[in-house]
């Protein structure tokens, strides 16, 4: 094989793949390359097959459902409440500014209006005013004797 074969063998060579005259070959050839040698040891290093005392054995925990369910609980309780809080604060709030705006209106047009009391006298001559370029008693005086020269 050649030199520039070797590396692309590595990962077949590591999971035992290639027969055994291959073998041979890539062996002696990492006896003679320096280069080849190296990388090997490199990408073994990092895609070795691990020891199996390495790997720390897991045990299964029997509780772990009832855990998270607990756990679950917990946040669910914990953000109910904050949710139910927050929502009877703008509530409250909202009530409160319902009736501060209710109060200033009542108080703002008593204010407005002031203690003038007006008769109904005066609202008919000042209304009767805005149409009409004569006063009220000439206007009923025009409408009775429309009416009266009518009925003659």
């Amino acid at each position: 094989m050649k030199k520039s074969h070797m590396k692309k063998y590595f990962l077949d060579w590591l999971e035992g793949k290639l027969s055994s005259p291959e073998i041979d070959a890539i062996e002696s050839h990492l006896e003679t390359c320096s280069e080849c040698k190296e990388y090997f040891d490199k990408m073994q290093l990092f895609l070795g097959k691990p020891e199996l005392g390495a790997i720390p054995e897991l045990q299964p925990d029997a509780y772990l459902p009832t855990r998270i369910r607990e756990a679950a609980r917990q946040t669910n309780s914990g953000t109910k409440f904050l949710e139910s809080l927050k929502m009877r604060s703008r509530l409250t709030f909202g009530t409160a500014m319902i009736i501060v705006a209710l109060m200033v209106g009542v108080f703002l047009g008593k204010w407005m209006s002031g203690k003038e009391v007006v008769s109904e006298t005066e609202i008919v001559l000042s209304y009767s005013s805005m149409f009409s370029n004569q006063g009220v008693a000439e206007f009923w005086d025009n409408i009775i004797t429309e009416k009266n020269g009518e009925q003659q």
